[in-house]
């Protein structure tokens, strides 16, 4: 009877081991689950589908393959941008600890007074924030920076994707000193 409870436990404990481990994709197969070869990280980092991540002088930036827009003088989110909040809720679950803040950033295009872009971009980085946290992300974790007109990275006929949300990983205290030497003087 002791033979069959130890092969039992022993069984059980295998079992549960492999439940664990990550499953192995072989060549020419697709998963749709979370990277697993380390070609699938960068800076550190686990990317997941629809993400990349790109470094700038604030720090390292989230890049979504559907960027988060605004419509003129908008604020709010159109329900087309869910699955983008999802990649980004789902980049922050594979990463864990490796993220100690995330700042969401509000930006504007160059239309309107510094001051009404000041507050239409800390709404905008507002909404993000509300969209994650929506998601299961904690509050504690996020913080916004408005930063109205001051980042322009389009001209000309893509001057209204400035009217955008950002997000910046903070890793530890160096970053998140880094991220603040290199916020535009307003």
């Amino acid at each position: 009877m002791k033979k069959y409870l130890v092969a039992s436990v022993l069984i059980l404990a295998i079992f549960s081991s492999s439940c664990k481990s990550t499953p192995e994709v072989s060549e020419g197969e697709t998963s749709t689950a979370a990277p697993m070869s380390t070609g699938d990280t960068k800076y550190g980092y686990v990317l997941v589908p629809g993400m990349d991540i790109r470094e700038t002088d604030r720090g390292l930036i989230l890049v979504l393959e559907e960027p988060i827009n605004f419509a003129s003088n908008a604020s709010s989110l159109p329900s087309q941008y869910d699955g983008s909040f999802k990649v980004v809720d789902q980049f922050l679950t594979a990463n864990g600890n490796s993220v100690t803040r995330i700042i969401v950033e509000g930006h504007t295009d160059e239309v309107g007074t510094r001051q009404h872009n000041m507050i239409l971009s800390e709404k905008r980085a507002l909404s993000g924030v509300e969209k994650l946290s929506d998601q299961g992300v904690s509050r504690s974790l996020m913080r916004t920076q408005p930063l109205a007109d001051t980042i322009q990275e389009y001209s000309g006929a893509n001057a209204h994707r400035n009217r955008r949300v950002e997000f910046v990983l903070i890793k530890d205290s160096n970053g998140l000193q880094q991220y603040r030497n290199a916020l535009p003087a307003n």
